[in-house]
């Protein structure tokens, strides 16, 4: 349906609709501001989710769908940050559906508007002073954490082990309170509105001006967060959390781990290395991409993102990040996390996560959808 000028101003113009969009194209890839409503046709619903997150964007997603295995699919899968079930895409509502993006429709942590953490972050938070604990007990900790903390003990002073020690507590309070379940934010019964966050993929630096109590705080916080990371650090790691996080019973999905200067590893910045794994291919000694190949092995991961592209992050523990923004040609596709490392849960497993809202209608004509009402999100 062709738009056509309602008045003689030339900026009033009727809805159009463009048939037969072709994925990859550039009405598929650009976000016209105009009334015109493109089609995109798929024969599946793996192939409607891959058309939907082809693009570098991901502010609002929506399905319309009555079965509930399908639209569970759905949500296990969409990288975008707001999700729309059985309604329309727009009009988040203030106290509902925080608002915020994914990918390029993000900036920085992502934290959305309206959300519980959204002030949080509009300043920069520093580690205060605390009183060392004598105890080396790690009472209270999930086992997938304390395996971390005890295989990184050989390398740390007591006071750097009991940094990582409150950290890791407050990961667990951070997880209760907000970070390890679903929140319907508003409580109502023929519209769910839920507040979730999903593990992201994120590259961590120890720069050589960085401790290694540091390190493994934010390492417990990305285990805590159920993260993916490629690490690279200046010095090598204590040989148990080494042998720890490279063998299959790790805790913490560590897909490569380069011991590197921070020269080098600018240069890998520069040239985009630091966003593949070092490890090949095995047939043509290419390296490949981490997460394609976690994809390929059916282990579980971050659906949102690959560790390079729109919407990357880099937690950069010391060093520069100045410079290693100038290294990444000041790139808008990556967030370089670089404030100071703190004990706070809530804080420092952020580049860790990403927030996700959800807004499923759960009534047909008024009577409320069991099977929407009940489905796990």
């Amino acid at each position: 349906m062709q738009p056509t000028a309602l008045d003689d101003s030339g900026r009033l113009w009727s809805p159009g609709i463009r048939d037969g969009v072709r994925p990859g194209s550039d009405f598929h890839q650009t976000e016209y501001f105009g009334p015109v409503l493109g089609i995109m046709r798929a024969e599946t619903l793996e192939q409607a989710i891959a058309i939907q997150n082809g693009t570098d964007y991901g502010l609002t997603a929506g399905i319309h769908s009555l079965d509930a295995d399908e639209v569970a699919d759905w949500l296990a899968s969409v990288r975008a940050g707001n999700l729309y079930v059985n309604r329309g895409i727009t009009g988040a509502v203030v106290g509902r559906q925080p608002f915020g993006g994914w990918k390029r429709s993000s900036v920085g942590t992502g934290t959305k508007a309206g959300g519980p953490m959204y002030v949080a972050t509009l300043g920069r938070w520093e580690p205060v002073p605390r009183t060392v604990h004598k105890s080396i007990q790690l009472h209270g900790l999930p086992p997938r954490v304390t395996s971390v903390i005890e295989a990184a003990r050989s390398g740390l002073s007591f006071e750097e082990f009991d940094q990582v020690r409150a950290g890791a507590l407050s990961d667990v309070r951070a997880r209760e309170e907000l970070y390890g379940g679903s929140h319907d934010l508003s409580g109502l019964v023929v519209q769910r509105n839920v507040l979730r966050h999903r593990p992201q993929s994120v590259i961590v630096r120890q720069a050589e001006d960085a401790s290694a109590g540091d390190l493994v705080r934010a390492l417990v916080a990305a285990t805590a967060a159920r993260a993916h990371v490629l690490l690279s650090t200046a010095r090598p790691l204590p040989g148990p959390l080494s042998q720890l996080l490279a063998s299959s019973r790790s805790p913490l999905d560590v897909v490569d781990h380069l011991v590197e200067s921070d020269q080098d590893f600018h240069a890998r910045a520069s040239s985009g290395a630091v966003f593949q794994a070092n490890w090949t291919s095995g047939e043509d000694d290419e390296p490949v991409d981490a997460l394609g190949d976690m994809l390929a092995q059916g282990q579980d991961r971050p659906v949102h993102t690959a560790f390079g592209g729109p919407g990357a992050r880099i937690r950069l523990i010391g060093g520069d990040a100045l410079a290693l923004e100038e290294a990444l040609g000041a790139s808008i596709d990556v967030a370089i996390h670089d404030a100071p490392v703190v004990e706070a849960g809530l804080i420092e497993m952020l580049p860790f996560i990403r927030e996700q809202s959800v807004s499923i209608t759960a009534h047909r004509f008024g009577d409320v959808d069991a099977d929407f009402a009940d489905l796990r999100v």
